[in-house]
């Protein structure tokens, strides 16, 4: 399985990025849409994430980027773009088009896929079970 080689990113990248990896409620077709929800997640403005979004400098302040990365849980040099975030940069190819790809279903649709490997991975508990010695 490849792994998906790190390029430094802007910030609007990596911010988009961060919430298509978190899913629901940001995210719709790959955009992030629900500003407001983020931003009130995160403590910030709507208005700041609008601006970060769109790749406006001057809301690249320290507070800002160390808010969304402790909402993130990643670090601010992450939020930046500058170092690679575990799950999302050091992911297999086909991890990475399948978490996009769940981005873009509907709540009620990643409920479904999550009960899915539920059962798939119960599945594979009783399979062990009876070949285990």
């Amino acid at each position: 399985m490849n792994k998906v080689k790190f390029n430094q990113r802007s910030l609007a990248e990596t911010l988009t990025l961060l919430c298509q990896f978190k899913g629901a409620p940001y995210i719709k077709n790959g955009s992030v849409v629900a500003q407001s929800r983020l931003a009130k997640d995160a403590k910030l403005s709507q208005s700041v994430i609008s601006k970060l979004l769109s790749g406006f400098a001057a809301s690249t302040r320290p507070e800002n980027v160390d808010k969304l990365a402790k909402f993130f849980s990643v670090t601010p040099a992450q939020v930046r773009g500058e170092q690679p975030i575990e799950g999302i940069d050091e992911a297999p190819e086909d991890l990475t088009a399948f978490v996009e790809r769940l981005s873009r279903l509907t709540e009620e649709q990643r409920a479904d896929v999550m009960a899915l490997c539920e059962l798939l991975e119960s599945k594979n508990e009783k399979k062990n079970r009876l070949t285990t010695p």
